[in-house]
């Protein structure tokens, strides 16, 4: 138990620590000016293009939908981070106040889920809007609230998603462990 809950805290500080990657990577490239944005965007965009193509048709990439892509996929990987990170860090806490007491840290309750999500949710959209405020002293750039708002429908997506997948997982972990009993 002792050593499952020290892992527990080890993933949790180095799930933090991608966070912090991602976020500075994402205030990075607002801190770029317009013109050395641009440039990053276009390189993106005939990457991308015969792909994005499929989808919209031809002709209908734009650079623009580059960078409205780029914001909400970079802010899906942040929210999918959040709760992974919020995740370990209640099941962490839970087994922390358990141990000793025998009970634990079984299935996370409902409560514990909701405060990671709430907490996930809270941290997306403090770096959404700090992420555009850098924007205020970015030559050639300026903050848009409908770029606050797309940053946090991806993180919220990507928290969803993560949350999601890891209830998948553990309820066909929780089966499996039911069937080997039987």
């Amino acid at each position: 138990m002792k050593q499952s809950l020290r892992t527990l805290w080890h993933t949790h500080r180095v799930l933090c620590i991608i966070i912090g990657i991602t976020v500075a990577l994402i205030w990075l490239q607002s801190a770029l000016p317009a013109d050395a944005s641009d440039q990053e965007s276009g390189f993106v965009l005939n990457v991308i293009r015969p792909v994005l193509e499929v989808f919209v048709g031809s002709g209908n990439v734009t650079n623009h939908l580059v960078r409205k892509l780029a914001h909400f996929t970079e802010f899906a990987m942040l929210g999918g981070e959040l709760a992974l990170a919020a995740g370990t860090f209640w099941k962490a806490e839970r087994a922390d106040k358990d141990f000793g007491t025998g009970a634990g840290a079984k299935a996370s309750s409902a409560g514990a889920g909701a405060k990671a999500l709430t907490a996930g949710a809270g941290t997306a959209l403090l770096v959404a809007v700090l992420d555009e405020a850098i924007q205020f002293f970015s030559s050639g750039r300026a903050p848009m609230v409908s770029d606050v708002l797309l940053d946090f429908a991806g993180a919220l997506t990507g928290l969803l998603l993560m949350t999601l997948i890891l209830w998948l997982f553990r309820r066909t972990k929780a089966a499996q462990q039911s069937q080997k009993r039987d």
